[in-house]
């Protein structure tokens, strides 16, 4: 899956893209729609545990680099299967 190709990419560009999304998402919370988290967080759950886990702390460092208001929002948006997961 997409999921498991971004595993294996470098760290930098990962957090890169995540970090896009998160801004995407915060500008405008409505995308959240179309990012379809439920069916990401299903393929997710599919991964290899140690990609989810490389995926995880990637997340988590974008997440951490938030401010206080944008982490606020961000923990309004996520679901909290992925709350939970990313220990937001």
């Amino acid at each position: 899956t997409w999921l498991e190709v971004l595993s294996t990419i470098n760290s930098e560009n990962r957090e890169d893209m995540f970090s896009n999304y998160f801004k995407h998402i915060l500008a405008s919370p409505e995308k959240i729609i179309l990012f379809n988290l439920d069916a990401i967080f299903e393929i997710f759950l599919q991964v290899d545990s140690q990609k989810q886990q490389i995926l995880i702390t990637s997340i988590k460092i974008v997440f951490d680099r938030l401010d206080q208001e944008s982490k606020r929002k961000m923990n309004l948006l996520a679901p909290d299967s992925a709350k939970k997961l990313f220990n937001f």
